[in-house]
């Protein structure tokens, strides 16, 4: 397993946060899944550990499904936010599902607390944001 993963387990542990799935993976990174109960709804962090230990990505997959006829007017408020949180990258993927990407430089003594932090941020915006994507599809 990878310093920065370690780092990061640790950081979980000492603030009794859990973790669902930890996996060294073929081309030598390591994947750790995380769920987070938000305001609005509950998400799942895939973390991706670099194996040069220098940078990991943090993502969301499958946030909602985005209807291909509100596509454009989610598109938009996606902008937006994009340009109003700049920690987090959302993201339509070609299935239509919003995603959203997160990339941070970091060391092995402080994976864990960058990670952490940015997975407390993301939750953040997520929150701030989710009912502005749902009036997109429910008007």
């Amino acid at each position: 397993m990878l310093q920065t993963t370690t780092d990061f387990l640790e950081t979980l542990k000492k603030n009794e946060w859990k973790y669902k799935d930890l996996q060294e993976l073929e081309n030598g990174s390591d994947h750790v899944c995380c769920g987070v109960n938000g305001k609005m709804t509950t998400v799942d962090y895939h973390f991706f550990f670099d194996k040069d230990g220098r940078s990991f990505t943090m993502r969301v997959s499958r946030l909602f499904a985005v209807p291909i006829d509100k596509k454009l007017a989610i598109m938009e408020v996606m902008n937006t936010v994009n340009k109003d949180y700049r920690w987090a990258k959302f993201f339509i993927n070609d299935e239509c599902w919003m995603n959203i990407q997160v990339d941070a430089i970091v060391t092995a003594e402080n994976a864990g607390m960058i990670a952490m932090e940015l997975m407390i941020r993301t939750t953040q915006i997520i929150d701030d944001t989710y009912a502005k994507f749902m009036h997109e599809i429910w008007a």
